[in-house]
């Protein structure tokens, strides 16, 4: 299971033509694992409908994405749910 933590990762380091996530999303600070991106001022919601790559997802789909990596009964234990920070 992979949680966020400032420090952790954290900052430019990319490379690539695309910029800092951090720029393009007004996240703060970013985590990185591998080839995951963490926005540790977005909310779960946020980094999951980021990384389905639209600005608009519905929630259906947020929890599909949950369901396929096995977080969706993690997520829904956290006392604030997909809205949890």
């Amino acid at each position: 299971m992979i949680l966020i933590g400032q420090g952790i990762g954290a900052g430019g380091g990319g490379g690539g033509g695309g910029g800092d996530p951090a720029e393009n999303n007004n996240a703060g600070s970013v985590a990185s694992y591998g080839s995951c991106i963490l926005f540790s001022q977005k909310s779960i919601f946020d980094n999951v409908a980021l990384a389905l790559c639209s600005s608009t997802v519905p929630f259906h789909r947020v929890v599909e994405g949950c369901c396929a990596a096995m977080l969706h009964e993690f997520v829904i234990d956290l006392p604030e749910g997909f809205e949890t920070i």
